[in-house]
């Protein structure tokens, strides 16, 4: 058994960022969270050999940018991106965006940036 609180674990940048709730042994899951606005922090566009990632979006809206093409996320929404397809997820909103994410398999450094 694994128990864990979101608030035992800090975002990558304080109050923003990314946080790792679960990391391995079989998958990743965490949570981002974005400043609102165009140009603020990004998922800088990159893609897995590997590892399929899905979003989850709790709050706030999303653009994700994926093989060229934009998709945008609102509260609810599930967007799974398959290994190999470059994508981009940015805040162009006007409010915080939080977002769960997941990745599989579990394969540490499976990200090639562009």
């Amino acid at each position: 058994m694994f128990k864990i609180n979101e608030s035992q674990v800090p975002y990558s940048n304080g109050k923003s960022g990314v946080k790792y709730l679960i990391d391995g042994p079989k998958a990743q899951l965490g949570l981002v969270v974005l400043p609102p606005g165009a140009g603020s922090e990004t998922f800088g566009t990159h893609y897995h050999l590997e590892v399929d990632e899905s979003f989850y979006i709790l709050e706030g809206t999303a653009k994700v940018r994926i093989q060229g093409r934009e998709v945008r996320l609102h509260p609810g929404d599930v967007l799974t991106v398959e290994k190999g397809e470059r994508h981009r997820l940015e805040n162009d909103g006007d409010a915080p965006l939080k977002a769960v994410f997941f990745k599989y398999p579990y394969i540490p450094g499976d990200r090639v940036e562009e």
